[in-house]
């Protein structure tokens, strides 16, 4: 909903007339057709109604500024970044951009790329030719999971971490197992102390005889 504009002068002195004559808000709203909360700011402190100051990014270029960026096209067609390389502003293209199409005596226009010649097209053919049944050694990027991600493990405590485990495909439970006591046994009694050694003991000899077939 768009903001409603600021009160008159005379409809500012019909609020404070019509408050002095003893009527509500709701009936000074009503009478003025505003809104309730516009005619509490006027009664609220009516000498400085209207005069603060909004607060706001202050703008990046001066009129100065402004005025040498368009100087700078007075010389002929140019494009943005040679109208910003020599001014010296810590502006970005589209700034320039921007003060040029508010300027009425300014038009910009697309640069056309150079049509093809026929060495070019020759060339191009040549090459397509050349490329049909492409045989040169080529590198294949491979994810395991969708949206291009990669799944690691690792972990850490106050005393010391892992190295990073780097899990290929889909992981069972006999994966998540296995990646347990490649990584986290060597470093368990530095990350856990005792305690944890008789637990990671016990888990992994459970692992021997159920899962992992593992000899300790």
């Amino acid at each position: 909903m768009p903001a409603s504009s600021h009160l008159s002068e005379r409809e500012i002195g019909q609020i404070i007339a019509f408050r002095e004559a003893g009527l509500s808000l709701r009936e000074i709203r009503s009478m003025i057709n505003r809104s309730k909360d516009a005619v509490a700011h006027v009664l609220a402190d009516p000498d400085n109604y209207g005069k603060r100051k909004r607060s706001g990014r202050p703008p990046k270029l001066t009129p100065r500024n402004k005025r040498a960026i368009l100087n700078a096209t007075n010389s002929g067609p140019t494009t943005d970044q040679q109208i910003l390389a020599p001014l010296d502003l810590n502006v970005n293209i589209r700034t320039v951009q921007n003060v040029l199409h508010q300027s009425p005596n300014h038009r910009s226009q697309k640069l056309k790329k150079p049509a093809l010649q026929n060495h070019h097209k020759e060339a191009r053919l040549n090459f397509a030719t050349k490329h049909i049944s492409w045989s040169e050694p080529k590198t294949i990027m491979r994810r395991n999971f969708v949206g291009g991600s990669v799944m690691v493990w690792a972990g850490f405590s106050s005393s010391g971490k892992t190295s990073i485990a780097f899990l290929d495909g889909r992981q069972k439970a006999s994966d998540y197992q296995r990646t347990l006591y490649d990584f986290i046994l060597p470093v368990g009694s530095q990350l856990g102390g005792p305690q944890w050694k008789t637990f990671g003991s016990y888990k992994i000899e459970r692992w021997n005889h159920k899962v992992l077939n593992l000899k300790i």
